[in-house]
């Protein structure tokens, strides 16, 4: 019989404890629960226990693969490490990881907006893109070595699936996914109007190849539009959390359960 997702006791990560402690969120802790039992076979071993720590992260790794496994792929994982899962595709094998940056910490963290102040605030677009950049960097890096190794072939894909749902304002101030500002190089949208009339005239978004840290260092927003990182690609919702486990971008089939 499989265990439970949600366990008792000490919990650090509070989206943990409010989905398995509070009332009103029954529907979506039902949610993680009938994803557990088809993702536990292909979890790591301390899966449920560093769930407790990192929540995003480790819902993400689990609602990706239920995804796939239902429709119909096999799972394949090492045991010793290296990516979260692989598929079989038109005779290439294909090796998912999966990443939810956070917020981060230091000078290019993103800072917590003022709510209630009566001038509005600027939504921390270049340090959001910062961090899916870093989640990027650090996924390349942990390719190589896992090419390294022999756990993947350079003749396999490998995906990076990015989901910014731990990052804190990130579902703010951008008409498209920061995932996409971030790999595309795409600016700000620029709007033109005619003066007389008042009437758009043009509309078409800036192109932005970097944004700068604190440090004054520029970091590449464009790696797959100018092909610096040509050796794999990404996918991933820009907004997917246990919480909003459903959206027009796709859903894992699962009904959730009533409340008791």
């Amino acid at each position: 019989m499989s265990t439970k997702f949600f366990q008792p006791g000490d919990a650090p990560d509070p989206a943990y404890r409010n989905l398995r402690d509070l009332g009103e969120r029954c529907d979506y802790r039902a949610f993680c629960e009938a994803l557990w039992p088809r993702f536990e076979p292909y979890a790591d071993p301390h899966f449920l226990k560093e769930v407790r720590r990192q929540f995003h992260p480790r819902f993400w790794e689990m609602y990706l693969a239920v995804a796939f496994l239902e429709r119909g792929y096999t799972l394949h994982k090492h045991r010793d490490g290296g990516p979260e899962f692989g598929i079989d595709l038109d005779g290439t094998r294909f090796w998912f990881d999966a990443i939810a940056p956070t917020a981060g910490s230091g000078p290019d963290a993103v800072p917590r907006l003022e709510y209630g102040k009566s001038e509005a605030s600027r939504v921390p677009q270049e340090q959001i893109i910062l961090r899916i950049t870093s989640a990027l960097d650090a996924k390349r890096a942990k390719w190589v070595k896992d090419l390294k190794s022999g756990r993947i072939s350079a003749h396999d894909g490998y995906i990076v699936a990015i989901n910014d749902r731990s990052i804190r304002e990130a579902w703010l101030g951008s008409d498209m996914p920061y995932v996409v500002k971030a790999l595309y190089g795409f600016g700000d949208i620029a709007v033109s109007f005619d003066r007389k009339t008042l009437q758009v005239v043009e509309a078409k978004y800036l192109h932005r190849p970097t944004v700068s840290k604190v440090s004054g260092t520029g970091i590449s927003s464009q790696p797959f539009a100018a092909r610096e990182c040509p050796d794999y690609t990404m996918t991933g919702p820009p907004y997917r959390s246990a919480t909003v486990p459903y959206d027009s971008r796709g859903n894992t089939g699962l009904t959730r359960k009533a409340c008791k």
